[in-house]
């Protein structure tokens, strides 16, 4: 009878299950027992392939053994991580390999995800790279991040690639970035590209023009053509790209030609498109006025209730002269994601819109740390808008403009009255001014909404403070309002005693809520004051996901103060996983 052991690894399927569940060290381990276990393991040894351009690989790659290996192995592939170097060698070795054998199946066959991170591409390069995914029938999903000589023309990149993917491929990014964003000079790696000149006769470059797809892609479901070197794209090329994009929902659109027909452009998305639902436009600032409107031309042009997802940066609400909230109005019930990061200016009434009525809404991220930026929403609208019809959002990242309500003196001065005192300085019991109390209420039914949103995973309210003096259109407002300044009373319990404001207890209901910042400086005058071990345990106590939380204006703990508050010890060291620093936006 034969052993448990040879019938359990003549049965493919079993082979695959068992070792799932062993790294690459303990698979290799066990095929080494025997020659039944190493043939029945050996396809799920190359299932995986990550490999970078590093000097110790080109030394395990020249042998003829670990070439035929890999050669009779790479139908097996499925996930492929590599560089330009690596993948010149597998090329190699596929030719050679299949120029000895009579009967072969094509090469990488199965291959069903690509990602190419950094390699130095010229027009060689890029033709080689074209004909070869032409040739994955079952490609998927191809990631290029490629860095581009100068004399390359970037456009010609996104051409070539896009017309010579195979007709399987559902998802294509193409990236480039200069060569001078390189932790290593120009010159380093073009010796090393020099270096290199030999691979490009072994695989007989008498024929590396590739042939230009004609059919479309069916399956494409996500193109990314976004760009950060200065090159742009005709808006004839991106038509004649999205002609071949029938299933098309997500894109991210490159840098549009100065003064193109956006109009024209967006039209042609919704006529051969008509399944996109996210839509990306991360310009250049220095793009013409008219091409910063693609944005709205596009959501303007579709059906409406169709947009799940809209992210847009450096565009000028004012300067465009355009509606934008009649924009988000159109799709208040499919948009999922509004993503405005970056943008100079945005209008408050616009914000106001889509809190009040876009009521898919998960993620809503309005932010601008410029010193300049207008990107913000007043305090009365926000306000206003309650109750907020995205009750669902779990990202929520706001600028919100709010009055000085007292004037800091200097270290030399001194307050005539205590009514020109803040209101934390005040003796007991607290008297608020009219003008106070009026603050007080709209910060009090803010920060309640936002208590209200129970699904909150990231919170960030950065507070754009009007000085006294100074007029809401004042363009130098705001220069060093975040994170100097802080929202008032927002980190404290208050005190009914001393009539003391506070609304922290507001945020109780914010259990899921994983990241916290903005402008919530715990040593800044105001929350050194009203902070104290109360509010440290209501923290500790009632937001038991917190795992980030802006409170020190540093970007690592060891740029912490020597010495911090008591209460602050005593909340890091019962949650020893919480971030007090600086860590994200």
């Amino acid at each position: 009878m034969r052993p448990s052991c040879d019938r359990v690894f003549q049965i493919a399927e079993l082979a695959h299950e068992i070792t799932a569940y062993l790294d690459k060290r303990s698979l290799v381990r066990l095929m080494s027992t025997c020659r039944l276990i190493h043939t029945a393991c050996e396809p799920s040894l190359y299932n995986t392939l990550d490999i970078y351009d590093k000097p110790y690989i080109s030394h395990r790659i020249r042998t003829l053994a670990s070439l035929t290996a890999l050669a009779r192995n790479s139908h097996h592939i499925r996930h492929l991580k590599t560089g330009l170097v690596f993948s010149t060698y597998l090329y190699g070795a596929l030719r050679a390999y299949q120029e000895s054998q009579q009967q072969c199946v094509e090469g990488s066959s199965a291959l069903s995800s690509l990602e190419l991170e950094r390699p130095f591409c010229c027009d060689d390069d890029i033709e080689l790279l074209a004909k070869t995914i032409a040739r994955a029938s079952s490609l998927e999903q191809l990631s290029l991040q490629l860095v581009r000589a100068y004399q390359f023309d970037g456009s010609k990149l996104r051409q070539t690639i896009f017309f010579s993917a195979p007709t399987s491929l559902q998802q294509l990014r193409i990236n480039e970035l200069e060569a001078e964003e390189l932790d290593h000079n120009r010159e380093s790696l073009l010796n090393k590209r020099s270096r290199n000149e030999w691979w490009k006769y072994r695989l007989g470059r008498a024929d590396m023009t590739p042939q230009r797809r004609q059919r479309p892609l069916p399956n494409l479901l996500e193109l990314d053509l976004f760009t950060e070197a200065l090159g742009r794209e005709s808006v004839e090329n991106i038509k004649s790209m999205l002609e071949h994009c029938p299933a098309l929902r997500s894109f991210t659109a490159p840098c549009i030609e100065d003064d193109a027909d956006v109009g024209s452009l967006a039209e042609h998305v919704a006529k051969y498109c008509p399944r996109i639902r996210k839509l990306t436009y991360r310009q250049d600032r220095e793009l013409s006025t008219a091409n910063k409107a693609f944005i709205f031309a596009f959501m303007n042009v579709l059906p409406e209730q169709i947009m799940e997802s809209i992210r847009c940066m450096s565009f000028d609400e004012r300067e465009l002269g355009t509606d934008a909230a009649n924009s988000f109005r159109r799709h208040s019930l499919t948009l999922r994601t509004i993503d405005l990061m970056g943008c100079d200016e945005i209008q408050s009434g616009t914000v106001r819109t889509i809190l009040q009525e876009c009521r898919a809404l998960e993620d809503l991220l309005i932010w601008n740390v410029a010193p300049l930026g207008c990107c913000y929403v007043d305090l009365e609208d926000a306000v206003a808008a309650i109750p907020w019809a995205c009750t669902r959002i779990k990202d929520l990242r706001l600028v919100v403009k709010i009055h000085e309500l007292y004037r800091t003196m200097g270290e030399h001065e001194e307050y005539e009255d205590d009514e020109l005192r803040p209101y934390y300085e005040r003796p007991a019991p607290v008297y608020l001014t009219d003008f106070e109390k009026q603050q007080f209420s709209l910060l009090e039914r803010f920060f309640r909404q936002i208590g209200g949103l129970l699904d909150l995973e990231v919170l960030a309210l950065r507070a754009e403070v009007i000085p006294e003096g100074f007029e809401e259109n004042d363009g130098m407002w705001g220069m060093d309002t975040y994170p100097g300044e802080s929202f008032p009373a927002l980190l404290s319990l208050g005190d009914q005693e001393t009539g003391r404001p506070g609304f922290l207890g507001l945020f109780g209901g914010l259990t899921k809520l994983r990241r916290l910042s903005g402008s919530i400086e715990v040593n800044d005058k105001e929350n050194s004051v009203i902070m104290g071990w109360n509010e440290a345990r209501w923290l500790a106590e009632h937001l038991p996901s917190l795992e980030e939380a802006e409170f020190y204006n540093v970007y690592s703990p060891f740029d912490l103060p020597t010495q911090i508050s008591p209460y602050m010890r005593w909340l890091t060291e019962q949650r020893p996983t919480l971030r007090i620093w600086r860590s994200f936006t």
